[in-house]
Protein backbone atom coordinates (compact mmCIF):
# COMPACT_ATOMS: atom_id res chain seq x y z
CA UNK A 1 0.00 0.00 0.00
CA UNK A 2 0.97 3.46 -0.58
CA UNK A 3 0.54 7.22 0.10
CA UNK A 4 0.54 8.33 -4.24
CA UNK A 5 0.92 12.15 -3.17
CA UNK A 6 4.07 11.61 -0.93
CA UNK A 7 7.63 10.24 -3.20
CA UNK A 8 8.87 6.70 -2.31
CA UNK A 9 12.17 6.56 -0.09
CA UNK A 10 14.31 3.30 -1.39
CA UNK A 11 16.08 3.84 -4.41
CA UNK A 12 14.51 1.02 -6.61
CA UNK A 13 11.03 1.98 -5.81
CA UNK A 14 11.32 4.88 -8.42
CA UNK A 15 13.14 3.04 -11.62
CA UNK A 16 11.64 -0.21 -11.53
CA UNK A 17 9.42 0.44 -14.32
CA UNK A 18 6.11 -1.13 -12.71
CA UNK A 19 4.55 2.12 -11.88
CA UNK A 20 4.03 1.64 -8.16
CA UNK A 21 5.21 4.82 -6.89
CA UNK A 22 4.98 6.40 -3.53
CA UNK A 23 5.82 6.13 -0.19
CA UNK A 24 5.13 3.01 1.17
CA UNK A 25 2.51 2.76 3.98
CA UNK A 26 3.31 0.24 7.08
CA UNK A 27 0.44 -1.37 8.64
CA UNK A 28 -0.19 -0.11 11.93
CA UNK A 29 -1.76 -3.52 12.74
CA UNK A 30 -1.83 -7.07 11.37
CA UNK A 31 -4.15 -9.75 12.89
CA UNK A 32 -3.56 -13.39 12.24
CA UNK A 33 -6.07 -15.56 13.03
CA UNK A 34 -7.98 -19.18 12.21
CA UNK A 35 -11.72 -19.60 11.87
CA UNK A 36 -14.14 -22.78 12.56
CA UNK A 37 -16.74 -23.74 10.19
CA UNK A 38 -20.33 -22.56 11.27
CA UNK A 39 -21.76 -25.58 10.31
CA UNK A 40 -19.13 -28.57 11.20
CA UNK A 41 -16.20 -29.39 12.44
CA UNK A 42 -12.94 -28.70 10.62
CA UNK A 43 -10.23 -30.96 9.72
CA UNK A 44 -6.41 -29.83 9.60
CA UNK A 45 -4.69 -28.54 6.36
CA UNK A 46 -1.81 -30.65 5.33
CA UNK A 47 1.46 -29.27 5.78
CA UNK A 48 2.31 -26.72 2.26
CA UNK A 49 -1.47 -26.56 1.60
CA UNK A 50 -1.24 -23.72 -0.91
CA UNK A 51 -4.11 -21.49 -1.28
CA UNK A 52 -4.72 -17.62 -2.63
CA UNK A 53 -7.94 -15.12 -2.54
CA UNK A 54 -8.69 -12.25 -4.78
CA UNK A 55 -7.68 -11.98 -8.23
CA UNK A 56 -4.40 -9.68 -9.24
CA UNK A 57 -5.96 -8.95 -12.10
CA UNK A 58 -9.45 -8.57 -11.67
CA UNK A 59 -9.53 -4.49 -13.24
CA UNK A 60 -9.10 -6.17 -16.71
CA UNK A 61 -11.22 -9.55 -15.84
CA UNK A 62 -14.08 -10.92 -17.91
CA UNK A 63 -15.87 -11.24 -14.48
CA UNK A 64 -15.48 -10.37 -10.25
CA UNK A 65 -16.00 -13.93 -9.87
CA UNK A 66 -12.50 -13.94 -8.15
CA UNK A 67 -13.11 -10.53 -6.55
CA UNK A 68 -12.78 -11.09 -2.63
CA UNK A 69 -11.57 -7.43 -1.69
CA UNK A 70 -12.81 -6.40 1.73
CA UNK A 71 -11.94 -2.77 2.21
CA UNK A 72 -12.77 -0.74 4.92
CA UNK A 73 -12.95 1.65 7.92
CA UNK A 74 -11.65 0.84 11.35
CA UNK A 75 -15.02 2.63 12.88
CA UNK A 76 -17.57 0.69 10.60
CA UNK A 77 -16.10 -2.94 10.52
CA UNK A 78 -19.73 -4.24 9.48
CA UNK A 79 -19.55 -2.12 6.00
CA UNK A 80 -16.81 -3.65 3.63
CA UNK A 81 -16.49 -2.44 0.41
CA UNK A 82 -14.42 -3.32 -2.89
CA UNK A 83 -12.89 0.29 -3.04
CA UNK A 84 -10.92 2.48 -1.58
CA UNK A 85 -12.43 3.55 1.43
CA UNK A 86 -12.68 7.38 2.52
CA UNK A 87 -12.28 6.79 6.22
CA UNK A 88 -12.79 9.94 8.81
CA UNK A 89 -10.21 11.77 10.61
CA UNK A 90 -9.32 9.50 13.56
CA UNK A 91 -10.40 5.85 11.51
CA UNK A 92 -7.79 3.68 10.07
CA UNK A 93 -7.92 1.78 6.86
CA UNK A 94 -8.72 -2.04 6.63
CA UNK A 95 -8.31 -4.43 4.78
CA UNK A 96 -8.89 -8.12 4.86
CA UNK A 97 -8.02 -11.32 3.84
CA UNK A 98 -10.21 -14.08 3.50
CA UNK A 99 -8.64 -17.84 2.04
CA UNK A 100 -10.70 -20.38 0.86
CA UNK A 101 -11.34 -23.04 3.76
CA UNK A 102 -13.49 -25.85 1.74
CA UNK A 103 -10.22 -28.47 0.67
CA UNK A 104 -10.83 -31.30 -1.55
CA UNK A 105 -8.77 -33.80 0.56
CA UNK A 106 -6.68 -34.60 -2.19
CA UNK A 107 -3.80 -31.78 -3.16
CA UNK A 108 -2.06 -29.49 -1.56
CA UNK A 109 -1.88 -27.42 -5.00
CA UNK A 110 -3.92 -27.10 -7.90
CA UNK A 111 -4.07 -24.78 -11.26
CA UNK A 112 -3.96 -21.33 -9.82
CA UNK A 113 -3.71 -22.40 -6.61
CA UNK A 114 -7.66 -22.23 -6.84
CA UNK A 115 -9.33 -26.11 -7.52
CA UNK A 116 -8.46 -27.78 -4.47
CA UNK A 117 -9.48 -24.76 -2.09
CA UNK A 118 -13.46 -23.38 -2.27
CA UNK A 119 -14.83 -21.16 -0.37
CA UNK A 120 -17.94 -22.04 1.79
CA UNK A 121 -21.48 -21.01 0.51
CA UNK A 122 -23.03 -18.14 2.36
CA UNK A 123 -24.33 -20.29 4.95
CA UNK A 124 -21.07 -21.58 5.97
CA UNK A 125 -21.50 -25.42 3.85
CA UNK A 126 -18.74 -26.53 2.12
CA UNK A 127 -18.97 -27.20 -2.21
CA UNK A 128 -19.90 -30.88 -2.60
CA UNK A 129 -16.55 -32.96 -2.34
CA UNK A 130 -14.88 -30.63 -0.30
CA UNK A 131 -14.46 -30.73 3.51
CA UNK A 132 -14.12 -27.90 5.84
CA UNK A 133 -10.53 -26.42 7.29
CA UNK A 134 -9.33 -23.95 9.29
CA UNK A 135 -10.23 -20.15 7.76
CA UNK A 136 -7.00 -18.12 7.43
CA UNK A 137 -8.52 -14.65 8.03
CA UNK A 138 -5.43 -11.40 7.53
CA UNK A 139 -6.73 -8.53 8.88
CA UNK A 140 -4.23 -5.39 8.07
CA UNK A 141 -5.14 -1.47 8.97
CA UNK A 142 -3.04 1.71 7.99
CA UNK A 143 -2.88 5.06 9.45
CA UNK A 144 -4.16 7.21 6.20
CA UNK A 145 -5.16 11.16 6.90
CA UNK A 146 -8.66 11.43 5.45
CA UNK A 147 -8.51 12.75 2.15
CA UNK A 148 -4.71 11.21 1.69
CA UNK A 149 -4.90 9.69 -1.76
CA UNK A 150 -3.52 5.88 -1.41
CA UNK A 151 -2.98 2.65 -3.81
CA UNK A 152 -2.54 -0.96 -3.85
CA UNK A 153 0.17 -2.21 -5.91
CA UNK A 154 -0.59 -3.89 -8.95
CA UNK A 155 0.33 -4.75 -12.66
CA UNK A 156 0.64 -1.58 -15.08
CA UNK A 157 -2.96 -2.54 -16.74
CA UNK A 158 -4.75 -3.18 -13.38
CA UNK A 159 -4.42 0.86 -12.52
CA UNK A 160 -3.79 -0.10 -9.36
CA UNK A 161 -8.00 -0.98 -8.80
CA UNK A 162 -8.97 -1.69 -5.09
CA UNK A 163 -10.43 -4.86 -6.71
CA UNK A 164 -7.29 -6.35 -7.34
CA UNK A 165 -6.21 -6.65 -3.46
CA UNK A 166 -4.98 -10.51 -3.60
CA UNK A 167 -3.37 -13.16 -1.45
CA UNK A 168 -1.94 -16.23 -0.76
CA UNK A 169 0.13 -18.51 1.68
CA UNK A 170 1.43 -21.89 2.15
CA UNK A 171 0.61 -23.94 5.37
CA UNK A 172 3.91 -24.18 6.88
CA UNK A 173 2.55 -25.04 10.08
CA UNK A 174 4.23 -28.45 11.45
CA UNK A 175 0.99 -31.10 12.16
CA UNK A 176 1.15 -30.76 15.76
CA UNK A 177 1.01 -26.30 15.42
CA UNK A 178 -2.18 -27.61 12.95
CA UNK A 179 -3.72 -30.14 15.32
CA UNK A 180 -3.87 -27.48 18.15
CA UNK A 181 -5.70 -25.11 15.64
CA UNK A 182 -8.26 -27.62 14.98
CA UNK A 183 -8.53 -28.91 18.43
CA UNK A 184 -9.18 -25.44 19.52
CA UNK A 185 -11.49 -24.38 16.34
CA UNK A 186 -13.79 -27.68 17.21
CA UNK A 187 -13.94 -26.88 20.93
CA UNK A 188 -15.28 -23.51 20.11
CA UNK A 189 -12.46 -21.49 21.73
CA UNK A 190 -10.83 -18.31 20.23
CA UNK A 191 -7.87 -19.19 18.14
CA UNK A 192 -6.02 -15.88 17.21
CA UNK A 193 -2.28 -16.36 16.57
Amino acid sequence: MRRTDRPGSRPHENSAGHGNTGAILPEASVRVEFRGSPVSKVVAMPRFLRGMTGDAVAYTAASDAEVRARWGCSGAPDRPTTRYPRCPEGDRVTRTLVFPSCWNGLDTAGEGHRSHLKFPAADGVCPRGTFPVPELRVSLSYEVPAGAPMALDSFPEQRHSPKTDHGMFVNAMTERQMAGVVACLNEGRDCRM
